[in-house]
C-alpha cells in the first residue's frame, strides 16, 4: 500500500515540476534562473498550484472511474483527501526541489 501512496506523491510534484520548466521555456511563467535570490523562493507557489491542478484532474479521474467501473476498488472520502494531501506535499517539494537545484548550479557555476 505504501508503494500507491508514494505514487500520489511523487507524480504530481515530477509532473509539475516539467510542465514548470517548460511553461517557463514558453515565457508563460518567470525562468527561475533569471529571478533574484530573495525571490526565488517564491517560485515554489507556482509549481505546487500546477502540481494541485493536476492531481485534482487526477482525482477526478479516479473518482470517475470508481463510479462506472464495475470492478473497481471503492474508496471513501478519507481516501480522496489523503491523496489530495500527498499530491500537494509532493508538488511542494517538487517546486523546492527545483529552486534548490538551481540555487547549487549556479553556487558551483555551472551554466544554466
Amino acid at each position: 500500500m505504501w508503494a500507491y501512496e508514494a505514487v500520489h506523491a511523487v507524480t504530481p510534484g515530477a509532473t509539475a515540476a516539467a510542465v514548470y520548466l517548460m511553461l517557463a521555456k514558453l515565457d508563460r511563467l518567470p525562468d527561475i534562473r533569471e529571478v533574484g535570490t530573495n525571490r526565488r523562493v517564491s517560485l515554489v507557489l507556482p509549481v505546487t498550484f500546477v502540481g494541485r491542478g493536476l492531481a485534482t484532474v487526477e482525482e477526478f479521474f479516479e473518482w470517475v472511474e470508481k463510479q462506472y467501473s464495475p470492478g473497481a476498488r471503492t474508496s471513501d472520502t478519507n481516501d480522496t483527501i489523503s491523496d489530495l494531501v500527498l499530491e500537494g506535499m509532493g508538488s511542494v517539494i517538487a517546486g523546492a526541489s527545483l529552486v534548490f537545484w538551481i540555487h547549487l548550479r549556479r553556487r558551483h557555476g555551472q551554466a544554466d
